[in-house]
């Protein structure tokens, strides 16, 4: 594989240190929601379902949109090949991905500290991505 070639699937140290950047994301996302929650004044359990229902409404799907055109185009380097396969899997991955992330976010909001959260996710998230390259 040499430098410019994209012929080949091999992914790069460059191209997987790009997915490092959803840390940022992630902790600002749990930020603005911790806040968001605690304004409305709701505590224990009703604070953890709400939570569960913002993250699942409004971060979720356009989360899986992008994850899914992201590994699609690493894998094939194609915007057709991308293209087709998101509009074939996307509601598959996106139901696939209620059933893991529910529970999972589920537990990350009643049991896991703010400041903590993101680390609870990338762990859950080997597996998930893990997954989703088996799945694609």
């Amino acid at each position: 594989w040499t430098s410019g070639d994209r012929s080949s699937t091999f992914i790069s140290f460059d191209d997987f240190s790009k997915l490092s950047r959803v840390g940022p994301v992630l902790h600002f996302w749990y930020s603005l929601l911790d806040r968001t929650i605690l304004r409305i004044g709701l505590t224990g359990h009703a604070k953890t379902v709400a939570k569960l229902i913002f993250d699942r409404l409004f971060f979720g799907p356009p989360f899986v949109f992008f994850t899914v055109i992201f590994l699609q185009f690493l894998q094939h380097f194609s915007v057709q090949k991308t293209i087709a396969y998101v509009k074939s899997s996307y509601w598959k991955v996106l139901m696939m991905n209620e059933k893991v992330w529910t529970l999972a976010q589920a537990i990350n909001f009643e049991l896991i500290p703010v400041p903590y959260q993101v680390l609870f996710v990338n762990a859950v998230s080997v597996g998930w991505n893990t997954l989703l390259s088996l799945v694609s």
